[in-house]
């Protein structure tokens, strides 16, 4: 049995390689690799599996000779300007992918679209020899070590704002603005998964917003694009914001409304589930029952919105916790507050991020076996203006189609400490040594990074995906999301618990801010029954937590009385440096804490007979 799998072995399982001897021409690598994303992956694929990235911080000669001088004389900059122009110039040919029995892929994959520079060292690199040595062999070949770190960091320099930068931004450059364009097609090609036109099975190649600057790493090479493989499926979406305010597009601080509601949980809102057919050894299932009263929660949003823009505070996100909808009636809220939005005459409408329970459909989970016991899964929604506002999509899309939908990876465990913390043993029961599971639909892994116009990205995790990170963790790193938003069903949001310690890891690396928000009704709920634990009434109202790199953390308490608390956030550039010694020239970005304050609606709900309906409030 043969110890290691050669360069063509791991390539066909990455990318997926034609059948035959197709694969060892020189002219297959020359097109394929054509277009700097499909470089990228190929090049990731192998340093990913050798683990030779580490060899730029402590470089040999070859590689320090091949970065320093280039290829025959041009150096990795202008190589890869030399590129995006080389691309740009077949602009007059892009008709040609709308022709019958074409694509994008005849388009970008074309060896004339690649400098001669480049051109000449491809099959030095991919030929018959070496894809038939092991990746042993290989990685003891100091030659093609660096050849494939120097074209990798040739492939991301090139891809610098693929995805990323707004074609607003480039008023004027018609090059750049037609590398965009292809950019957004080679996405809804592949279904918004890669930019590469390799198959997505097995990896991915998408849009990048943070380096990772600690330790070594893959994800330390690269400032523009992300690597992510294994059984993770990551998305990239795109929102751009309608706005009737000139300076729009120069925004430097982003507003967040967090609600956290239901104010009031409710111990009968928890049942045993005791019609699941899978017993767990030693385990039960439960279920958590929503029960948000539509109106009530539309008029304390109006109210809050009003309040904010009161203090010359306009509303940019509006976040709820996890499971504070069902998919129904999130639509309906949706609907209201659009009705609401449209009154106003905002100069733009808000984004919603919010937790919802929603029902297992044919579509994107099939009802069988595996899942006819659990029928219901645990969501967070970010759905951005153009789909609230649009009747036809509220009103005949599942919760996927009315927003982009993240769904979470890891049920709750319930034990008998937090049964009695959250005093729902009367429901439960409360035996030591009992456990009790969340009954949720668990489905494939997905992670969903959203490009919010060409100023941030943001991601979603909800409750127990921020303290069991795997397997998504890798994917984060990989794109460095500007944002990452936690919807929690948990206790208070104080520094010293699971939450902050978790959002720690992500705010150091990859350097994202991570914003935890929780419901009150819950963290109320939350008393240990310990000897020693004092009850503070400004623990227990501790709803959030924002953590970043510059100011750190922040617990975000909801004053008595009030409905929702206005987080004011300010965007910093700073510049970053790869391990490959590359500048990204000071556009990384992070947002940072800037202000934060606890309102009250202004508008008063009377709660009292919504509250004799069993609804929360």
């Amino acid at each position: 049995m043969r110890k290691s799998l050669t360069l063509y072995e791991i390539l066909a399982l990455y990318i997926g390689l034609p059948e035959g001897n197709k694969s060892y021409t020189n002219a297959f690598w020359l097109n394929n690799l054509a277009w700097p994303p499909n470089l990228f992956a190929v090049c990731a694929c192998i340093l990913n599996e050798t683990g030779d990235y580490v060899k730029l911080v402590s470089p040999n000669t070859t590689i320090t000779n091949l970065y320093e001088n280039g290829l025959n004389g041009q150096k990795l900059e202008t190589l890869s300007n030399e590129w995006k122009k080389s691309i740009s110039k077949r602009e007059k040919l892009i008709g040609l992918i709308w022709e019958v029995e074409s694509s994008i892929d005849d388009f970008v994959l074309d060896e004339s679209s690649m400098p001669n520079s480049i051109r000449t060292i491809i099959p030095s690199v991919f030929n018959t020899l070496n894809l038939e040595k092991s990746l042993e062999q290989l990685s003891d070949d100091q030659g093609f070590v660096a050849k494939i770190l120097f074209l990798l960091s040739l492939a991301d320099e090139t891809c610098a704002g693929f995805g990323v930068d707004s074609s607003d931004d480039h008023q004027g450059n018609d090059e750049y603005q037609f590398l965009l364009t292809l950019v957004d097609l080679m996405l809804h090609r592949n279904e918004r998964q890669s930019i590469a036109t390799f198959c997505t099975n097995r990896m991915s190649v998408l849009p990048k917003s943070l380096t990772t600057t600690v330790g070594i790493s893959l994800q330390s090479l690269s400032h523009h694009l992300g690597f992510i493989s294994g059984e993770v499926k990551a998305y990239w979406n795109d929102i751009k914001i309608d706005s009737i305010n000139p300076n729009h597009s120069e925004k430097t601080y982003l507003n967040i409304l967090i609600i956290p509601y239901p104010f009031e949980v409710h111990s009968n809102q928890f049942s045993q589930k005791v019609d699941a057919p899978h017993k767990p050894v030693g385990a039960k299932y439960f279920v958590y029952h929503p029960k948000p009263d539509v109106d009530y929660l539309i008029g304390i949003t109006k109210g809050l919105v009003k309040k904010a823009m009161s203090s010359a505070h306009d509303v940019d996100l509006i976040v709820f916790p996890e499971a504070t909808f069902t998919q129904t009636l999130f639509k309906d809220y949706l609907q209201g507050m659009n009705d609401f939005f449209d009154q106003l005459n905002l100069k733009q409408k808000p984004v919603f991020i919010a937790g919802v329970i929603d029902s297992v459909d044919e579509l994107s989970c099939p009802k069988n076996s595996t899942f006819e016991e659990f029928d219901e899964r645990n969501c967070s929604v970010l759905v951005p203006p153009h789909r609230y506002e649009n009747e036809y999509i509220l009103n005949n899309s599942s919760l996927m189609g009315t927003g982009y939908e993240q769904v979470k990876h890891h049920r709750w465990q319930l034990d008998h400490d937090q049964i009695s913390t959250y005093d729902i043993g009367a429901e439960l029961g409360s035996l030591p040594g009992e456990i009790y599971w969340e009954g949720i639909s668990i489905e494939n892994r997905r992670i969903l990074f959203t490009q919010w116009e060409d100023w941030f990205s943001v991601c979603t995790l909800i409750c127990e995906d921020l303290a069991r990170q795997e397997p998504v963790s890798s994917a984060i790193r990989s794109i460095g999301p500007n944002l990452i938003v936690a919807l929690l069903f948990d206790g208070p949001q104080k520094r010293f618990r699971w939450p902050g310690r978790h959002a720690t890891t992500f705010s150091e690396e990859p350097g994202s801010s991570v914003l935890t928000v929780t419901a009150l009704g819950m963290s109320q709920r939350s008393i240990p029954k310990k000897p020693h634990f004092i009850l503070d009434r400004n623990t227990s109202r501790t709803v959030a937590l924002w953590r970043d790199k510059f100011k750190g953390e922040k617990e975000l308490v909801l004053g008595e009385g009030h409905h929702g608390i206005v987080l004011e956030l300010t965007s910093v550039s700073v510049e970053q440096i790869s391990a490959d010694c590359r500048t990204d020239n000071g556009m990384a970005l992070f947002l940072t804490y800037h202000n934060h304050f606890s309102i009250p609606s202004d508008i008063e709900i009377d709660k009292s007979e919504n509250a004799e309906k069993g609804k929360c409030v």
